[in-house]
Order: structure tokens, then C-alpha cells, then sequence
């Protein structure tokens, strides 16, 4: 299996183009001046302005659900990155945490009534820095997940410290955000199948940091229109929302019991296709 290194610009401008706000948005090159690496983050640098930052967007949030929020959002967001390149055949295996930059960007939502602000993970992505297969092989996807894991643990232990929060509890957001990652650009891709089979082979992996026994994927269909069916991703972590200011468990959470969650999708299905047939 042979490696390269460059050029990125032109799988990353393969990736399928997102109508979606939070999607994260991608730059190849050096990072801007101002910004840190993954690397400065793990080391402690600027950690705390983020769990800070974490902390104002949600009332009542405390240190726990800043790190669960921060854990999630940044692997969600890489995962959203590399799955792209991943299922087009660019599976990355060395993913050094210096040529990994996150952008803070904040993006304004209204659902339901309710509105307000999150932030969004964007990233620079340094060629020089990163390896990646020039074809989809048997293999690939243990040499990502080894990869993947080892860029991040530096960054479990450091919230870890901070919260308290455990670090099973964080790789379990981790893996939330691997699985979510890799449905939503199967389907982009036209691959849904092949995404959820790849990101279980990686969750299911005993012995591993990402290893989960509850993190999935369910099909939910509407009873009276059995057309309207759709793959959705199924938590095996907790991002403590319901320890917030009128907070509650969320509809997929770990928490929340099967007939509660698969009832909610099935709601979430029903309004959203009339809301497109309006």
C-alpha cells in the first residue's frame, strides 16, 4: 500500500458540498496566524478559554458538559472531514496533531420556538503533516482508527483533568461523533450501507479506546407511510444536556429509553417531510 502526502486540495475539494451550516468547512494549507494546532490544544493551551466558551453558550452548563460538548463537537467535526476522504479511498493514517488547526465559527439556529447561537469546528489541514492510503485496501480502516484514536487521546486526558468527566465517557462521545460522521456522508456519498458497516467494524472493536456496545444505527419508519424510512445514528454516550437549565435527554441519547427515542424520529420524520411538501 503505498502513501502519500499531497495533494489534498484535490480530494478535499471532492468532498460533497454540504447545505448544511454546521457542516464544517475545510482549508488545505498552513494555518493562520492567531490559531492553534490540536497539538497546542491537547497540551493544555487554550483548553480552558474553549471549556470557558462551552460553558456560556448553554445556562446552568458546568464543567462536565463543556468537556462532553467540546469532545463531541471536535470529533464530530474532524470525523465529518476524514470519513468524507475515508469513503472515496483517502484513508488517513498518520494524522499528526500539529497539522490539525480548528477555526471556531458560530452559527445562529432556530427550531421549534427556540433560537440561539452554537459554535462549529471548522479545520486547516497541513499536507506536509498528514498520510493518507492512495487506495481503499483491506486494512485501511485499523490504521485510521489507530490514528484517529492516538490524535485524540492527548485531548480526552486533558479534559479528563479538567472535568472529571471519565475518559470512557468521552471516548464514547468520540465515537458518537465517528458513527454520526460516517452515516451522514455515506448518504451524501450514496453509500449509507457501506459507511454504517465500516464505522461498526471500528466501535466494535474490543480492546480499543472507541469501542461501544450501544453506539449504532436504527431504522426508523413512519407506521403510515412505510416509504419514509431513514438510517439515524443511535448514542452509546451522554453529552449531559439534561444536566442544564431545562434540559432533557436528547432524543437519541443513551439515556433515553428505545420506545421514547424511536417515537421522537419518527415525529422528527413526519414534520420534516411536511415541511418540505409545503
Amino acid at each position: 500500500m503505498e502513501v502519500w502526502r499531497s495533494p489534498l486540495q484535490a480530494i478535499v475539494a471532492a468532498l460533497p458540498e454540504a447545505d448544511d451550516a454546521f457542516a464544517p468547512r475545510v482549508q488545505v494549507g498552513r494555518a493562520p496566524a492567531g490559531t492553534f494546532s490540536l497539538a497546542e490544544l491537547a497540551a493544555g493551551e487554550h483548553l480552558d478559554e474553549l471549556l470557558a466558551a462551552e460553558m456560556q453558550s448553554v445556562s446552568g452548563a458546568d464543567h462536565k458538559l463543556a468537556a462532553a460538548y467540546l469532545i463531541g463537537r471536535l470529533s464530530w467535526s474532524l470525523s465529518s472531514v476524514l470519513a468524507g476522504l475515508a469513503l472515496q479511498g483517502a484513508w488517513a493514517i498518520e494524522l499528526t496533531a500539529s497539522g490539525i488547526t480548528p477555526l471556531s465559527r458560530q452559527v445562529a439556529w432556530e427550531e421549534d420556538g427556540q433560537s440561539g447561537v452554537s459554535n462549529v469546528a471548522d479545520f486547516v489541514l497541513d499536507p506536509d503533516l498528514l498520510r493518507f492510503s492512495d487506495a481503499d485496501q483491506p486494512g485501511c480502516d485499523r490504521l485510521f482508527q489507530s490514528a484517529f484514536e492516538a490524535l485524540l487521546a492527548p485531548i480526552v486526558d486533558s479534559l479528563h483533568r479538567r472535568s472529571h468527566l471519565p475518559r470512557s465517557a468521552l471516548w464514547r462521545l468520540v465515537g458518537d461523533g465517528l458513527a454520526a460522521a460516517f452515516l451522514a456522508q455515506g448518504k451524501a456519498l450514496g453509500c449509507a450501507d457501506r459507511a454504517m458497516s465500516l464505522a461498526l467494524g471500528m466501535l466494535r472493536r474490543k480492546g480499543t479506546p472507541l469501542y461501544s456496545k450501544q453506539t449504532g444505527f436504527i431504522q426508523i419508519t413512519v407506521p403510515e407511510r412505510p416509504q419514509l424510512a431513514e438510517w439515524f445514528r443511535a448514542r452509546g454516550g451522554c453529552c449531559r444536556y439534561y444536566t442544564s437549565d431545562g434540559g432533557e435527554y436528547c432524543s437519541t441519547c443513551v439515556l433515553r429509553d428505545e420506545d421514547s427515542r424511536n417515537q421522537r424520529l419518527v415525529d422528527y420524520l413526519r414534520r420534516t417531510h411536511a415541511e418540505q411538501a409545503a
